[in-house]
C-alpha cells in the first residue's frame, strides 16, 4: 500500500500528516524526533509492498523564513527511505529462508 505523506509547519512544530492525521511532530525549538513515535506511526504494522511518498508542502517563505524547514523535510524523508530499504531486505530474507 502506497502511503502519502504530507509535510508541514506551524509556529511550533513541523508535521508528518497522513491524510488529516498527525503522525510526528518535530518541535521548531527542540529538533528532536521521536524514534517510538517514529516506528509507531510508520513501521509497526509495515509490510514488505508498503511505500512511502513525503511530499512537502511547506510555502516557498516558510523555508525562506526557517532554514531548517529544508534540512528536517530532507532528513526525516532520507531517514524513512533509509529504513524502508532495510525492512525490505530483511523481509526478503526471511522469506527466502521460509521457501
Amino acid at each position: 500500500m502506497k502511503r502519502v505523506i504530507n509535510f508541514y509547519k506551524d509556529a511550533t512544530n513541523y508535521i508528518f500528516k497522513e491524510n488529516d492525521n498527525k503522525l510526528i511532530e518535530i518541535s521548531v525549538t527542540e529538533k528532536i524526533l521521536n524514534g517510538s513515535d517514529l516506528y509507531i506511526s510508520f513501521f509497526k504494522d509495515y509490510n514488505i509492498e508498503d511505500t512511502f511518498e513525503i511530499i512537502d508542502k511547506t510555502s516557498d517563505d516558510e523555508k525562506k523564513n526557517d532554514k531548517m524547514c529544508i534540512a528536517i523535510y530532507t532528513k526525516v524523508k532520507e531517514l524513512l527511505s533509509n529504513i524502508e530499504n532495510m525492512l525490505k531486505l530483511e523481509l526478503r530474507q526471511q522469506d527466502d529462508k521460509t521457501e
